[in-house]
């Protein structure tokens, strides 16, 4: 891949792919039958998608930086992973015995996951010549969200009326919120170390 320069790129390509998928889908969902919905997948579906498209490239991210015997398996291990992670997470949330919660859960961990996948491909950035650097972007990720509930809130308002919109609010804005405090928190503070690498499944300090 000529456009392949920077060792974060595949992740950047992954998200921008992940993002226009789950934006087209949750367009489905903005009709009065399934609004009640909306503004916990306006999120939700965006982060899931991005985390599970990552994690599916991201052997091939270690295949071109990492040198390692097992880096085939890491290639179709990613994969897999995420198409398991992503089968669990839509049997859970779809299950009529109020397992609903355990999708949270596996969205959470990917989340962790992701995290732990970008500082690993910053961290081999040929543009990244510190031994350590701290990012801080807690303020960016907060305003972020604020804005897309803000808008969100509006277009509702607007197409389906305010008592409709502030219903659909209270239905979902504690899941909202829940996801919001765990990607300001977990995604807030990166630490990078230069050719470091973190494992990305366990608290260990390598893979």
């Amino acid at each position: 891949m000529e456009q392949w320069n920077e060792s974060v790129d595949i992740l950047v390509y992954a998200a921008a792919s992940a993002l226009g998928f789950a934006c087209i889908e949750n367009a489905a969902y903005f009709s009065r039958v399934a609004i009640g919905l909306i503004v916990g997948r306006s999120l939700s579906a965006m982060v899931l998608h991005v985390c599970l498209t990552s994690l599916a490239v991201y052997g091939l991210f270690r295949r071109r930086y990492m040198r390692d015997s097992r880096v085939i398996l890491w290639v179709f291990g990613c994969f897999g992973a995420a198409v398991l992670a992503h089968g669990l997470y839509d049997f859970f949330i779809s299950s009529s015995a109020g397992l609903g919660v355990l999708s949270m859960f596996i969205l959470i961990y990917l989340v962790i996951v992701f995290r732990r996948m970008l500082e690993n491909a910053l961290g081999q950035s040929e543009f990244f010549a510190k031994s350590t650097l701290k990012i801080n972007l807690t303020l960016t990720l907060f305003y972020g969200i604020l804005s897309i509930l803000l808008m969100q809130f509006s277009i509702l308002a607007v197409q389906y009326g305010l008592d409709l919109s502030l219903r659909d609010f209270g239905l979902n804005i504690l899941q909202f919120y829940v996801l919001c405090f765990i990607l300001i928190v977990d995604l807030g503070n990166l630490t990078l170390v230069k050719n470091k690498w973190r494992s990305i499944f366990s608290r260990q300090g390598g893979d």
